[in-house]
């Protein structure tokens, strides 16, 4: 998932550009003094799990974001900010008291969250949400807004110069207006077409291009977020691909003069798995045709990805529940699906990009297994932890999603802890764990299982297998005596997530 800067890092070279030239459809008239009444500041304490030693907690950090007024006392911020947070405060205007917040519903799926405020006491007495207007439309000219933290305003008129799709984690895909700036939006801020709110930036890059939710987006989050249950939004869950290839098209016995995308991939858990398959042709949705590159023409937007066409409907965007006709090439024939269209359900990766809470780990007599994860290489590894970790990098590419719904993980031997049980073993590296006691791995709580029936069933070792050939040898027979030596030397206090 991407974050804001103010959030974590983001490296995207862009150059600033506000010479670009747009349309303004309306102008700008709200006032500070107005716009101050509709904003607060979300002052977040966050902490987060070191992912190569889940035992520990890194140290805290605190920041400030752009929070906006909603209807029904509410109060919305991106989820990138607030995923992580250990305490929540928020200050108005008109008052430099704090109250505290808590969230009440976060869907990082589209990177938005609302904020409950404890006790309001009064709080929303003197503030009134920005009614949403219409989206910006492409090449128009909108003024991007943020205060600081003593709710002085800073406003630019922007280009809205591109309209992208946007799916954080991979699996939910909706619109986004995309715009540079000379002054940088790291804590978030608002898109103002005249008295109304147009857009809500969601994602600032250090090289200030700005992405921004647009008012369809977040004000459908609003409305959904008041139901029980949350519905959430539409996830695709292909993988497309361009078919231009003669060769390919011949193979997958595309007619002459017909055009289509090639699905690589569908993935469980989304809406179209089970009904559309890998080495389908993609040739349209919802009636509108998709190209042999995967993309449409948008009536306002031009030329967009076909993953939009299952996000939108017109004006509108598709709910969980909906139906929606899609037309497919499967093994030369042509095929109408009928989709029935859900959110996300959370079942497609092996190799997760984040993880909710404590990362699961295990300790065994001073061996340190980890579940991969793409959060843990970048904090093992950096930025360019494909070149320094090649056989990780090709198992995220090679093994990240699921086939069919699944429960096993990749499971790493992600350090060794220095002792007299552990020595021969210092040079171990960083490796993936094939099997254990001869059966193959699953996943580290399935892994924890097996290591306390071998050592019930009185074996007094046990192997494990490394992705090189290599064995590790566990020592059963004495097994509580060394662990509990390793978690007494190294202060840990327990030997996984589930102790």
């Amino acid at each position: 998932m991407r974050r804001s800067p103010i959030a974590a890092f983001a490296l995207v070279g862009l150059v600033a550009a506000s010479i670009l030239v747009g349309s303004a459809r309306a102008t700008e008239t709200l006032s500070d003094r107005a716009l101050r009444r509709s904003i607060v500041q979300v002052r977040i304490s966050s902490s987060q799990y070191e992912y190569t030693r889940p035992w520990v907690r890194q140290a805290g950090r605190t920041y400030s974001v752009l929070g906006l007024v909603v209807p029904g006392n509410r109060i919305l911020v991106r989820a990138s900010d607030v995923d992580r947070a250990t305490l929540l405060e928020v200050t108005k205007y008109s008052s430099y008291e704090p109250v505290l917040a808590r969230v009440d519903i976060m869907d990082t799926e589209v990177n938005l969250a609302l904020l409950q405020l404890e006790s309001e006491d009064g709080f929303f007495t003197d503030l009134l949400p920005i009614p949403a207007g219409a989206d910006p439309e492409l090449g128009e000219t909108v003024t991007a807004y943020k205060v600081d933290q003593l709710f002085r305003g800073y406003r630019e008129r922007v280009d809205v110069t591109e309209v992208d799709s946007v799916a954080d984690y991979g699996f939910t895909f909706l619109p986004v207006m995309v715009f540079r700036t000379r002054e940088s939006f790291p804590g978030g801020g608002i898109l103002l077409s005249g008295d109304r709110i147009c857009g809500f930036i969601s994602y600032a890059s250090r090289d200030n291009r700005v992405e921004a939710i647009p008012a369809l987006g977040f004000d459908t989050f609003r409305r959904r977020a008041l139901e029980q249950p949350y519905s959430g939004f539409v996830s695709q869950g292909l993988k497309l691909s361009e078919l231009v290839d003669p060769v390919l098209r011949e193979y997958y016995r595309m007619p002459s003069g017909q055009h289509g995308a090639f699905i690589e991939r569908v993935l469980p858990g989304t809406s179209a798995y089970g009904l559309l398959e890998a080495g389908d042709i993609l040739m349209a949705v919802d009636g509108v045709p998709v190209d042999d590159r995967g993309f449409y023409e948008d009536p306002a937007w031009g030329r967009q990805h076909a993953n939009l066409l299952f996000a939108r409907r017109g004006a509108e965007l598709r709910r969980p529940g909906d139906r929606l006709s899609v037309t497919v090439l499967r093994a030369g024939e042509r095929r109408d699906v009928q989709l029935n269209l859900r959110a996300y359900a959370g079942t497609a990766e092996r190799i997760p990009w984040d993880v909710d809470g404590q990362p699961p780990y295990l300790i065994e007599n001073g061996m340190v297994f980890l579940e991969l994860s793409a959060t843990l290489l970048l904090q093992a590894y950096g930025q360019d932890w494909r070149s320094k970790a090649p056989e990780l990098a090709y198992l995220f590419d090679t093994r990240r999603y699921y086939e069919t719904p699944g429960a096993d993980r990749i499971v790493i031997l992600a350090g060794v802890l220095p002792g007299d049980h552990t020595r021969g073993y210092e040079q171990v590296g960083v490796m993936p764990v094939t099997q254990i006691a001869g059966r193959p791995v699953v996943n580290l709580e399935e892994m924890r299982r097996v290591l306390h029936a071998e050592a019930a069933a009185g074996h007094a070792t046990l192997a494990i297998r490394l992705s090189d050939g290599r064995s590790l040898h566990v020592d059963l027979a004495n097994r509580d005596q060394v662990n509990r030596e390793f978690l007494e030397q190294y202060g840990i206090p327990a030997l996984s997530q589930w102790d």
